[in-house]
């Protein structure tokens, strides 16, 4: 400590003035206290409060995680290239197909009591850039669509068979070129047998 100091006589000086200054309160403490009073007046004690980092810790840790790897059969990963559309959602990811061939990339989300959404992004989308712009533009559609109650999903090509004649009996007539006669609506019925 003398080498910083050019002479013993600063020395004397310096530990005579810091004698008479007050020692400042230490912030730490006063923390502490100011935390152990809080969990008093709530009926805590030091250990509820670890308990809750603990806990706040692991629930930071899984928000940027994908839920884990699906295996088919054959054990390929069904979801490769797992990604978040929105930081912090675990809600809704892109993933590309690994039982596919051509590797499409797919949206995938769930809301509360439903079965999770799942649609291909198209095949002109090849990068993960262009994935999550197309994930995101879905997302917002179907999500808008859940939230004013219409149907999230499209109609598969067994309800529209079913769909179709009902639809058609509507314009059932005798009079040829005023509707459908009975002939030919019994035939487009045969021609939708499968």
């Amino acid at each position: 400590m003398t080498g910083f100091f050019s002479s013993i006589g600063q020395l004397k000086m310096v530990k005579e003035a810091s004698a008479h200054l007050v020692a400042p309160s230490d912030p730490v403490k006063d923390q502490v206290e100011v935390l152990t009073s809080l969990l008093n007046s709530k009926g805590l004690d030091a250990g509820d409060l670890v308990d809750a980092i603990q806990m706040l810790a692991a629930a930071k840790k899984a928000a940027g995680k994908v839920p884990g790897p699906d295996k088919d059969e054959m054990g390929r990963k069904v979801f490769q290239h797992k990604e978040l559309l929105y930081p912090g959602m675990t809600d809704a990811w892109i993933y590309r197909n690994g039982q596919t061939k051509s590797r499409s990339w797919y949206l995938r989300f769930k809301t509360p009591g439903q079965p999770p959404f799942v649609k291909g992004l198209g095949r002109d989308v090849n990068s993960r850039e262009q994935a999550i712009v197309a994930g995101q533009m879905l997302y917002q559609e179907v999500k808008g669509k859940v939230q004013r109650g219409e149907r999230r999903v499209s109609l598969i090509t067994g309800e529209l068979i079913k769909k179709y004649p009902d639809n058609e009996s509507k314009h059932l007539t005798e009079i040829p070129k005023a509707g459908i006669v009975p002939e030919t609506f019994a035939q487009k019925k045969n021609y939708l047998k499968i």
